[in-house]
């Protein structure tokens, strides 16, 4: 079996032209029986395609799907079956390692700068463009009684805005 993808579909792109141009041969001269058969197996074929085809994108979608849910765990084997799938494989893995450091970078800014704005005496209320609270700290909350953790708009407490 030819283990590189683009070969093996493209071998089987041919194979589905030559039984197309043999069941059409086969039909015109007036034999059904093989004619049908070459046309199961065109039809085999073009499953095979569509399946081939469909292998690399079930790969990219499961990379994204677990991207999406936050599960960096996932890794692709970079040893064994075609040059191109361990192409892919380690592409992805690459990919991936650099989501993560940025996805815990990010973090870490974050938690540095909550421990920055949680340090300061006075009152601070970051809005976003709409005029909800984005951040706060705890003097904040103190000064405007809010519960803490809470999206509330500041058009909505009196005095403010």
């Amino acid at each position: 079996m030819v283990r590189n993808i683009t070969l093996r579909i493209l071998a089987y792109l041919l194979l589905l032209i030559v039984l197309v141009v043999a069941t059409c041969y086969l039909l015109s001269e007036g034999e059904y029986i093989p004619g049908v058969a070459t046309s199961i197996l065109a039809v085999g074929c073009c499953f095979r395609v569509v399946w081939n085809v469909r292998s690399v994108n079930r790969k990219l979608a499961y990379f994204f799907q677990a991207l999406e849910n936050d599960d960096y765990s996932i890794h692709f084997p970079e040893h064994g079956g075609s040059h191109s799938e361990r192409f892919l494989n380690g592409v992805l893995n690459r990919i991936k390692d650099i989501l993560q450091n940025t996805r815990l970078e990010i973090q870490q800014r974050e938690q540095f700068y909550e421990l920055i704005i949680n340090s300061v005496s006075s009152g601070i209320v970051a809005l976003d463009e709409r005029g909800f609270v984005t951040q706060n700290n705890q003097v904040a909350l103190k000064l405007l009684a809010w519960a803490a953790g809470g999206r509330r708009s500041v058009r909505t407490v009196p005095g403010v805005l």
